[in-house]
């Protein structure tokens, strides 16, 4: 499934990429496809991206308390993991 998700970023950075290229700017209808296309796809991107960032963090800080070193950052990666895992 996430191999899906990552298709479809990757989908939509291209898609960013050849808006800017000069010679599409010139044309307006290539413009207009790339940008529909591009806008369908904005909310489910953005989606990952905040999964995969929270994904990241929650793997930090799980590294953070598991190293069991200094106890104030401890308890706070284990308050970071309490938020992130509530929502």
């Amino acid at each position: 499934m996430w191999d899906k998700v990552e298709a479809l970023e990757k989908r939509y950075e291209d898609l960013g990429r050849e808006m800017a290229r000069p010679e599409v700017a010139g044309d307006y209808e290539r413009v207009q496809a790339l940008a529909r296309e591009h806008g369908s796809l904005e909310e489910t991107v953005s989606m990952y991206r905040e999964r995969r960032r929270l994904s990241q963090a929650l793997e930090e800080a799980r590294g953070i308390v598991s190293e069991g070193g200094d106890p104030d950052l401890t308890a706070l990666a284990q308050e970071e993991i309490a938020q992130t895992q509530a929502g």
